[in-house]
């Protein structure tokens, strides 16, 4: 129920820039950020893109290093960094999927209780 409703509201711009700022105000919009860098990935269409992007995804979210790391198990994690030798528009599938598992179970039931969820509905 919680992830079809999650669903739903992603879809939506003002969703989107609402539920990011939510999770900006709890120190983890890298969660939203790398859901929305792994959709527009899946639509690159150019191999070199597709390589300098997987790799700023890569460094920038999944990383052990990266400043903005998300909570991915280490299976998940390992997984995608066997995936970087040989990169395809579906390298972060499991990740994003392990990410939007989280903020459905987490983050939204939260969000939808909050004040600025309920300024949004007004």
């Amino acid at each position: 129920m919680v992830m079809a409703l999650l669903k739903v509201y992603v879809n939506s711009l003002n969703g989107i820039e609402a539920f990011a700022r939510f999770l900006k105000s709890e120190f983890s919009d890298e969660n939203i950020k790398f859901w929305l860098a792994c959709e527009e990935f899946r639509k690159i269409d150019n191999k070199g893109e597709i390589e300098s992007r997987a790799k700023w995804i890569y460094d920038t979210y999944v990383s052990r290093k990266a400043k903005t790391e998300i909570n991915l198990d280490s299976k998940t994690r390992s997984h995608i960094r066997k995936r970087m030798e040989s990169i395809d528009n579906n390298i972060f599938d499991q990740g994003q999927k392990c990410i939007k598992e989280l903020m459905a179970t987490d983050s939204y039931p939260r969000f939808i209780k909050s004040s600025k969820y309920r300024s949004l509905l007004a």
